[in-house]
């Protein structure tokens, strides 16, 4: 069996009716650059971050705006976004992004139409947030949070994300089946249109880590988990899914679909896979992937310009995103407020990092860990 994993960037050619939405699209593959990531080196300190330091977040006397495990984290132009399974916090930063404030809270528990029993999870474009609560999804205003509308749904989903004009969910089909199938379902953002891609094509072995759906730059992208291929939608195409990324198709060991033997995640953990891709970015001149190798995660760094540069790291936070070239990634008050200086005695980065949240306290709001993207 190979143990190399290629990765491509794929110039395509679209064979779809543009009148017809279809589950599959012709992808034309003649032309294709190659990543071997056999040949990137681990790397503990990478060169695609600079400076990285923590600032504590506003933390108020009011429990509406204190904030649990945070699940999610994504950013607009403007403000950054955080929720855990009850709220959203909407969190402004300053031009250095050294100090923010609580713009606004969203945090409408209840049965009522403006109100939803727990934040599955949350989506913005560039004038809405949605709120996915496993049958229905509220929209409000991005800027100042008041309630607009809300849309029922007719099936369950794992992940949401908003294009401009369109909801797009990782939603499972279940159909009775043992093992759980997924499907994309594109949804108009009035909820009138539904379309359809990949039904049944996913098989679930279990909980995936990270997010298959990544917005980027305005832009749409579904990592598919277990067979190793990024999908781009392009909104102005209705909106089709375009390839992107994707395994060499020669090593079907990394082709999970094709596989009978591939039964659950002890299957993945004690084979020698590449699986799980997910929580794709984009980091100036370089794509970064997060996935699993033996049962151990990783995030990949490939350079666009220049194939043969990349790197590997451990992943240590999950939940990220990125907001005017720096990395943002919230990390729990508690796990900071108990840190101790001696850990970082040989490590003067670390030390910096610990002494600028010194005074954070373990009920406070989590702290920011901002990492410039160079």
């Amino acid at each position: 069996m190979k143990k190399t994993l290629l990765l491509f960037v794929v110039v395509l050619v679209i064979g779809c009716n543009k009148n017809k939405m279809k589950d599959y699209c012709a992808v034309d593959l003649s032309q294709t650059l190659k990543y071997d990531i056999s040949n990137y080196p681990n790397a503990k300190k990478l060169p695609v971050f600079g400076e990285q330091y923590f600032i504590p977040m506003e933390t108020t006397s009011n429990p509406n705006n204190i904030l649990g495990e945070v699940k999610k984290i994504s950013a607009s132009q403007k403000y950054i976004f955080l929720a855990d399974d009850q709220k959203i916090i909407c969190y402004g930063l300053d031009e250095n992004l050294q100090k923010g404030t609580i713009k606004y809270t969203i945090n409408n528990i209840g049965k009522g139409p403006e109100e939803y029993y727990k934040i599955e999870d949350f989506a913005i474009n560039k004038r809405f947030l949605f709120i996915y609560d496993v049958h229905k999804v509220n929209c409000y205003d991005i800027n100042s949070g008041e309630f607009i509308s809300s849309i029922n749904l007719n099936f369950a989903a794992r992940e949401l994300a908003a294009l401009n004009d369109y909801l797009v969910f990782y939603a499972s089909s279940f159909q009775n089946q043992p093992e759980y199938n997924y499907e994309i379902i594109v949804l108009s953002i009035d909820g009138k249109k539904e379309h359809k891609y990949f039904k049944n094509s996913e098989k679930y072995l279990g909980s995936v880590d990270g997010s298959q759906l990544c917005r980027i730059d305005n832009e749409l992208f579904y990592c598919s988990p277990f067979r190793n291929i990024v999908y781009k939608f392009d909104e102005q195409a209705s909106p089709r899914p375009f390839l992107l990324l994707s395994a060499d198709a020669e090593n079907k060991a990394f082709d999970l679909t094709v596989r009978d033997d591939i039964n659950n995640r002890d299957d993945l953990k004690n084979g020698d896979y590449y699986y799980n891709f997910t929580s794709l970015q984009k980091l100036n001149e370089y794509w970064s992937i997060r996935y699993c190798h033996n049962g151990n995660y990783y995030t990949v760094y490939i350079n666009i310009q220049n194939p043969d540069k990349g790197y590997i790291a451990s992943t240590s936070f999950l939940s990220h995103t990125v907001y005017k070239n720096h990395l943002v990634s919230p990390v729990d008050s508690w796990s900071i407020a108990k840190f101790d200086p001696q850990l970082f005695k040989d490590d003067t980065t670390a030390l910096k990092m610990y002494s600028r949240v010194l005074n954070v306290n373990e009920n406070d709001n989590p702290c920011l860990l901002i990492e410039e993207i160079q």
